[in-house]
């Protein structure tokens, strides 16, 4: 009878260990899918917020630009400076504030009557 509960107790951890390690098997492949989840989730967030910082860094850079070619031409004495820009933000804001003082300086500037 003894070998009996021997047999018994040695089949029970045999299926144990077996047990064990098919659910370590499947830890490890559950880990390795979020793994891999989790860093293609991380390169995908990175490079949408390289695009949209791009996308935006690339339209304040040619409104400011624009503003600025304005300003090089008015230092220079050229009043026909156009800036097209039309925007609601800080940059469509300063666009026009150049263009209302480049209709200033081309029709009423005393430094205008002084040079003609």
């Amino acid at each position: 009878m003894a070998v009996t509960v021997d047999d018994m107790i040695e089949a029970f951890l045999a299926k144990k260990h077996t047990v064990g390690a098919a659910l370590e098997t499947q830890a490890e492949t559950s880990f390795d899918q979020t793994r891999f989840i989790a860093i293609l989730l991380s390169i995908l967030a990175v490079g949408l917020g390289l695009g949209i910082g791009f996308f935006l860094w690339r339209s304040i850079a040619r409104g400011v630009g624009q503003v600025a070619t304005a300003a090089k031409g008015l230092a220079v004495g050229d009043l026909n400076q156009r800036i097209p820009l039309e925007s609601d933000d800080e940059i469509g804001q300063m666009a026009a504030a150049a263009r209302e003082m480049i209709a200033w300086t081309g029709c009423c500037s005393p430094a205008r009557s002084l040079s003609v």
